[in-house]
């Protein structure tokens, strides 16, 4: 009776595993943010990011001055952060570029220059993380 029902079921178990060895689909690549430093603005100046998405900040220096991407409690509340992070700041010499990789946490984030008078010049924006 084993035998019987084993031959049975083999023809089901053939058809079955060509669906379990199939290749998982890739993830997509994480979403691109562009944002802009320049004398003295961010452009954009809010940036809006999904929660629990992950994203790629590419931070682009457009000036010959040093400028900082700075937002502490961004950086510190979101999670898998890679890249030149350090205290919540990310410094860009005058015309160099900077990528950091990151899983954003809900929020509403300050974001500012930390370079004397940046911020008072206008320097500065939000960062919304929804």
């Amino acid at each position: 009776m084993n035998r019987l029902r084993a031959l049975t079921l083999s023809p089901l178990l053939l058809f079955a595993m060509p669906l379990s060895l199939a290749p998982l689909a890739a993830a997509p690549p994480p979403a691109t943010v562009v944002i802009d430093l320049s004398s003295f603005a961010f452009a954009p100046s809010v940036i809006r990011l999904r929660a629990g998405e992950p994203v790629t900040l590419r931070l682009n220096n457009s000036s010959d001055s040093v400028h900082d991407f700075t937002s502490r409690l961004f950086f510190d509340s979101a999670s898998a952060v890679r890249g030149d992070v350090r205290r919540g700041k990310v410094t860009l010499k005058g015309r160099q570029s900077a990528t950091v990789q990151l899983t954003p946490a809900a929020g509403t984030y300050t974001l500012t220059c930390s370079r004397f008078t940046h911020k008072m010049r206008g320097m500065s924006g939000t960062i919304i993380v929804e």
